[in-house]
């Protein structure tokens, strides 16, 4: 959005974009003003160039603004690609279909991989309640997604830590 427009008030323009959807709005305007930059910046727009620019920064700053509003985050952990927003989890480029469950299991250990999740963590991020403490729901689940990605060619990624909890981890090669 070029704020040298004649006779077009750019703030508006922003204004009414956000109204209508989640639309990367990039400002380029010659005032190099930082009280205006935050003012724009509050007010929608989702990056800021100030002219004169290179064309490949005005490029880069869109594939950016690009990547970011197609499809959230991605969370990589070795061969396994995990889309948040859009739930969709890929192994070695293969789609591995999961149950709700499931993905909640494997989007809280993507979140900190290495790190050890206890039972109970897990318990509260999945299913929102505790659950009973003799209960195995948990390891089932763990074994149907462990299941799961080994069907689709990605070993060794749930590790059991046997009286305390589940990790996600980067197999060794």
């Amino acid at each position: 959005l070029d704020l040298g427009l004649p006779d077009l008030d750019g703030s508006e323009i922003a204004r009414r974009a956000k109204q209508h959807g989640d639309v990367p709005i990039i400002v380029l305007t010659a005032t190099d003003a930082v009280e205006r930059k935050v003012q724009l910046l509050l007010g929608g727009a989702d990056d800021y160039l100030t002219k004169p620019f290179h064309p490949a920064e005005l490029l880069a700053r869109i594939q950016v603004q690009l990547r970011r509003s197609e499809g959230g985050e991605v969370r990589r952990v070795g061969e396994l690609e995990i889309e948040v927003e859009t739930r969709r989890v890929r192994a070695g480029g293969r789609e591995v279909a999961l149950s709700p469950k499931e993905f909640a299991l494997l989007e809280l250990l993507s979140s900190r991989p290495g790190r050890v999740f206890s039972r109970d963590e897990i318990v509260r991020h999945v299913w929102g309640r505790p659950l009973d403490s003799d209960s195995n729901v948990v390891d089932v689940h763990v074994a149907n997604l462990r299941a799961k990605l080994r069907e689709a060619g990605a070993y060794g990624y749930l590790r059991t830590v046997r009286g305390v909890g589940y990790a996600l981890r980067k197999p060794a090669s």
